[in-house]
């Protein structure tokens, strides 16, 4: 009966905690001064090509799909994707209450605060093109029929280097964050009653140099909502420091006005975790 009331006990602690540090959130949200944000960009953007590295080369049915070659990221100019990139990002961002966002011609306006601000160095960014592996399976009488089939993945990864500049005791920190894209599979196995016959009927959509403009949006999307977000759990997680409160990663959805638990939707901290 003591373990089961402790286990309650400490459910409703952390129920309680997330409830108040959420209300906070929302007050900060609210009430707070201007936030001044700088974001700075890079010149290049690194290209990896590394098609079949989830790809089992020891494994037949494996080897048999090692047959194309990279096709997209070859069609990337450094100086119009880095641009691109970054004035998605720089609007994206905007859009976010109580935050006031600098771009690079704005550096001397952004130094001339003295105010809360944080400064976010697009430290590297990488695009990969690689293989991944889909499976199907599916058993008619005793027998198991396998299918399987190599999808294109275009993925873009973004390194930020992360400063206080007023707060100069506090270590800079470098955070990292991935947008994926693959080829879609829709369809399965089909078993004909009459002859016996097993055949796998699908189709695929399959990812285009097109598509690197969508993963590039969609990335500076994600970055700008990870950045305020960011933002966010830095300011609360200092203004409610000392108080015995164990603290949540929130995320605020923008379009929904709405605070919620990040989860695995955040920055990952390369440095030491808020």
């Amino acid at each position: 009966m003591r373990i089961f009331l402790i286990v309650i006990s400490g459910v409703f602690i952390g129920l309680v905690s997330c409830s108040v540090q959420k209300n906070y959130a929302k007050k900060w949200i609210r009430n707070s001064d201007t936030i001044h944000i700088l974001v700075l960009n890079t010149e290049r953007v690194s290209k990896n090509c590394s098609d079949y590295r989830r790809l089992d080369s020891s494994n037949d049915m494996h080897q048999a799909l090692i047959t194309e070659d990279c096709f997209m990221i070859g069609e990337i100019n450094d100086s119009d994707f880095c641009k691109s990139y970054y004035n998605q990002l720089i609007s994206s961002l905007k859009q976010y209450p109580i935050v006031r966002v600098y771009g690079e011609g704005q550096i001397g306006d952004f130094f001339n605060k003295n105010n809360k601000s944080f400064i976010f160095n697009l430290a590297q960014v990488e695009i990969e093109e690689f293989l991944s592996l889909y499976e199907d399976d599916a058993q008619f009488d005793t027998l198991v029929y396998y299918q399987c089939f190599n999808l294109n993945n275009l993925g873009l990864y973004s390194w930020f280097e992360v400063t206080e500049p007023n707060q100069t005791e506090r270590a800079m920190t470098i955070v990292y964050s991935d947008y994926i894209i693959k080829d879609k599979i829709d369809g399965g196995f089909r078993y004909n009653i009459f002859t016996t016959d097993v055949d796998y009927v699908h189709s695929k959509k399959r990812i285009s140099v097109q598509d690197i403009e969508k993963v590039s949006v969609m990335s500076a999307q994600q970055n700008a909502s990870y950045i305020f977000d960011y933002v966010m759990n830095q300011c609360i997680a200092q203004d409610l420091y000392g108080r015995k409160i164990k603290m949540k990663y929130l995320s605020y959805k923008l379009g929904k006005k709405k605070i919620s638990k990040a989860y695995t939707q955040r920055f990952v901290n390369l440095s030491t975790d808020l």
